[in-house]
């Protein structure tokens, strides 16, 4: 049952990541590309890919678990990036 609302929740969360990217015309591709390789590869997996965190947890070889850990460090990250870029678009 969690694993569904876990997926229910990925469009909610990559509506959250694009709406931080919005005004950044396309930053949000090349933020994932700055992630840590265990980090980039979830999100791929998961908001690229739509796989559910089952599905990536097999092919990844990790517990479901650390899936969910993993996204959340990913969008923690994401977000740092991308609020530093709209800054640095921002400033005069």
């Amino acid at each position: 049952m969690w694993l569904r609302c876990a997926d229910r929740c990925q469009d909610e969360v990559l509506d959250e990541l694009r709406e931080l990217a919005w005004p950044l015309d396309g930053d949000l591709v090349p933020a994932v590309e700055e992630l840590e390789p265990d980090l980039r590869d979830v999100v791929k997996h998961c908001y690229l890919k739509q796989m559910s965190y089952r599905e990536v947890s097999a092919a990844l070889n990790v517990c479901t678990s650390t899936i969910g850990t993993r996204l959340m460090r990913a969008r923690a990250r994401l977000r740092e990036l991308l609020i530093s870029r709209t800054r640095d678009v921002v400033k005069p």
